[in-house]
């Protein structure tokens, strides 16, 4: 059997050839990336926080219909006064939906940022185990 030409595997060969103790899913959490950013999206779910996460698709959903009733309606307005009424309710809610996505993202972000901080942690805690050992 031909060794796989993947970086991955590569990188978990080399992790378990130091130390042979590694098991498999922790060089799999040392080695793997989440995946596509469907599964970074989705993975907001899975933690303490899915309520928020599902308030913010809620909140997007209801700002989007009404930025995009806005917009419908700013076309079809016949005064002035409508006119600037529905630009206003179409850049307010367009604005809404902007910040919802960045607070959205950041929590993304923030929770990439435990995940590479918690890979860290067992990297340390390894060669911890590695070096006393040795002594």
């Amino acid at each position: 059997m031909s060794p796989s030409n993947d970086p991955h595997d590569k990188l978990r060969r080399a992790l378990r050839e130091t130390d042979p103790q590694l098991s498999e899913a922790d060089a799999r959490i040392l080695v793997e990336d989440p995946g596509p950013i469907r599964e970074l999206l989705f993975s907001q779910f899975r933690g303490k926080m899915w309520v928020s996460s599902l308030l913010v698709y809620i909140y997007i959903i209801l700002f989007s219909g009404l930025a995009v009733f806005c917009g419908v309606q700013f076309f079809v307005a016949e005064t002035t006064r409508d006119w600037v009424m529905y630009g206003v309710g179409f850049t307010t809610a367009v604005g809404i939906v902007n910040v919802v996505k960045l607070w959205y993202w950041m929590l993304a972000n923030r929770n990439a940022v435990t995940r590479e901080v918690k890979r860290l942690e067992l990297q340390v805690s390894r060669l911890a185990e590695i070096i006393e050992a040795k002594e």
